[in-house]
């Protein structure tokens, strides 16, 4: 089995290297790019401004959690996992079931839970279970590790059903006999980072995939001051050749503007770059998100008036869910287009939309309003002259036929209320 790593000084760029080696000429197979949920939309804008109109029949995109779900349900299983909210509440049970014993986290409202909730997520996905917490140790690490283990162990008696990452690892469990995955080439991008399950995922794959790619972004030719320089690489090819799996490890080097490879320098080095800005970027303090997310409006409206355009404008922020609303609200003041990207199911897709108004045109038999919506498309670049062509067709059909039933004088006044 083949491993290829793609590695380049930016993950976009990786990326970009690894779609682009990607030989989707034989149907037969399918490619499978997968990327964490909240990169799915980005992700097909990727793939179908780089590869070919015809790789869209045996290329997708799938995000992380799609992917062990469908391996969950070829090994016959319903998948059923609880949401945000339910492990939230089942937390908060755990905690009150065993409230009496507790020495430190005895606290239910909702906060406290919400944060104990991550942390029992962050050990399941370090693949550390309730009875390896060293309970023994001094003081109040001691007392802090016994809470946390009684809570763990609680949760787990109480779960009835998977969550995110007893998903993830029952799915991993099972890669390996997996049948599709067997005839499929899969491909990893915009993972910054692996956890043990993640590691413990992608060795589980590679037994069973018949090519793994993954790309990578690291620091080059730039020397050692970066704190994670080699570590996910080395831990791949590691990874790869204890499966005895063929590594094949492609370097490219892209060039940066001085300023944008200082703050490529700048994210996870000890030594900072220091370089001119020139105007490159700008730096201001805000006391709310609304003060925040007002002034980039104001900015943003500032360009547009001096020239630029929306479409070549991105806002990026931290944590979507905190920002969503306030950029709802105070751009619709400011009257400027936008659109919140967001991880989205399949069928909410602009390439669904196609086929489905395709299959909706032959099924009415190719019905002006169809045909209409079928050209209407952007992946068919709104062709307006065939929307002219279809509108003219439908009037002048509709005359010839109005003018056709007069002649009988049987539906004048039907017509003329119709009118």
């Amino acid at each position: 089995m083949q491993v290829n790593l793609y590695i380049n000084a930016s993950m976009l760029q990786a990326t970009k290297d690894m779609i682009n080696a990607m030989d989707n000429s034989d149907f037969s197979v399918e490619h499978i790019i997968i990327v964490p949920d909240r990169f799915s939309l980005q992700m097909e804008k990727l793939v179908l401004s780089i590869l070919p109109q015809k790789a869209l029949f045996n290329v997708r995109v799938v995000g992380l959690s799609t992917l062990a779900n469908e391996l969950i349900e070829e090994n016959g299983e319903k998948v059923e996992v609880l949401t945000n909210a339910e492990t939230l509440l089942l937390t908060q049970k755990a905690i009150k079931n065993v409230k009496d014993n507790l020495f430190v986290f005895n606290k239910t409202n909702i906060s406290f839970c919400y944060e104990i909730s991550k942390i029992i997520a962050q050990l399941k996905s370090s693949m550390v279970d309730g009875e390896a917490l060293n309970e023994k140790a001094v003081n109040v690490s001691g007392k802090k590790y016994h809470d946390l283990k009684l809570i763990y162990n609680e949760y787990e008696s109480l779960r009835q059903k998977h969550d995110a990452n007893s998903r993830f690892q029952h799915a991993a469990d099972i890669a390996g006999k997996s049948e599709f995955l067997k005839n499929s080439k899969l491909y990893f991008a915009q993972f910054d980072a692996f956890t043990k399950e993640g590691y413990f995922f992608l060795q589980q794959v590679m037994k069973a995939a018949k090519e793994v790619n993954i790309s990578l972004a690291k620091a080059i030719d730039i020397g050692n001051e970066y704190i994670y320089e080699r570590d996910i690489e080395d831990k791949l090819i590691s990874l790869a050749q204890s499966q005895n799996c063929r590594v094949n490890v492609i370097v490219k080097n892209t060039k940066f503007s001085a300023e944008k490879e200082a703050i490529l320098k700048g994210v996870y080095s000890y030594k900072k770059t220091n370089c001119p800005n020139n105007g490159f970027f700008e730096l201001f303090s805000a006391s709310s998100v609304t003060e925040e997310v007002s002034s980039v409006a104001k900015l943003i409206y500032n360009y547009t008036v001096n020239g630029a355009r929306y479409s070549d404008i991105t806002v990026m922020c931290g944590d979507l869910n905190k920002y969503s609303n306030k950029i709802e609200s105070i751009f619709q003041k400011f009257d400027i287009p936008f659109y919140i990207d967001n991880s989205i199911t399949a069928d909410q897709t602009l390439l669904f939309n196609l086929i489905s108004t395709f299959f909706s045109v032959v099924d009415s038999g190719y019905a002006s309003d169809s045909l209409t919506n079928l050209f209407s498309n952007i992946l068919v670049s709104k062709d307006e002259e065939l929307i002219k062509k279809v509108k003219k067709y439908s009037v002048d059909n509709k005359f010839r036929y109005k003018t056709f039933i007069a002649n009988e004088n049987k539906f004048d006044y039907l017509l003329s209320k119709i009118e």
